[in-house]
């Protein structure tokens, strides 16, 4: 397998990422890389990288109108304004708001305790 921005947007069952071009994926994932270049076993890299990827570009609202939560709106007499309401919740960058951050998490979790070194 090969991180491209075309796997990220392979994860996707909806689509979310089809908009966004190779430039923009590859960006999150410039940065996401760093994160996991000596921390990953070799056959874990290319899933969590794209993974993470695409949790990032979901919580950045790829894709999407409202990424940040449902749609509301006011109109004070001709003037309509719409904006997101709800559910941003900060975080440090992975955790399980979306279904991608989930399956990160649970494969790094799976193979994490394996790798640890006992304590002295």
């Amino acid at each position: 397998m090969a991180l491209s921005p075309q796997y990220v947007r392979d994860l996707s069952i909806k689509g979310e990422f089809a908009t966004l071009t190779d430039g923009q994926i590859q960006n999150v994932i410039d940065r996401v890389v760093l994160l996991y270049l000596s921390l990953t076993p070799e056959d874990l890299y290319v899933p969590v990288v794209g993974l993470h990827t695409a949790h990032l570009l979901v919580k950045l609202g790829a894709g999407k109108v409202g990424a940040n939560g449902p749609l509301s709106s006011a109109k004070v007499g001709p003037l309509e304004k719409k904006f997101a309401v709800g559910i941003v919740q900060p975080s440090d960058g992975l955790d399980a708001t979306t279904p991608y951050g989930a399956e990160c998490l649970r494969l790094l979790k799976s193979r994490l305790p394996a790798m640890r070194t006992s304590a002295p």
